[in-house]
């Protein structure tokens, strides 16, 4: 990801729960983490040792980036979906103040990359920067 990125970029990135690998993982391959974000669920995602009733995801950087001036909250509520398409779907609007924080209009590309690593769905992420803007 970080190859592909360009300079001055923002990356978001949701992971599991051995959060030491991905921050390890970013952080050698020259991401810089300047985020965390927790998307909150009404329902039970799993049961094990505890209800699991959040997702959470880093935002890195990817040279120089400037604070905006009207960040995203971090801290978001996630709808239920019934996971018709995938166990990991988002709702695209979930994604929308991020991808218009980080990729304003006007820019021929964005600038901002939003992945779903080890339990990737790109079709969230891709369909909230069609419907928000972005190409």
């Amino acid at each position: 990801m970080h190859r592909v990125l360009k300079d001055h970029s923002f990356c978001l990135s949701f992971y599991g729960w051995q959060a030491d690998l991905f921050v390890g993982a970013w952080r050698e391959a020259g991401f810089r983490i300047v985020g965390h974000v927790v998307f909150t669920k009404q329902h039970d995602a799993s049961v094990s040792l505890l209800r699991h009733r959040h997702e959470q995801a880093y935002l890195s950087a990817k040279g120089s980036v400037d604070n905006p001036p009207l960040p995203p909250r971090d801290v978001v509520e996630i709808p239920y979906t019934a996971n018709r398409l995938h166990p990991t779907q988002k709702a695209a609007k979930v994604l929308r103040p991020f991808v218009e924080c980080f990729c304003p209009r006007g820019r021929a590309q964005p600038e901002v990359s939003i992945t779903k690593t080890s339990f990737l769905n790109p079709f969230s992420c891709q369909l909230a920067a069609v419907l928000f803007h972005t190409r």
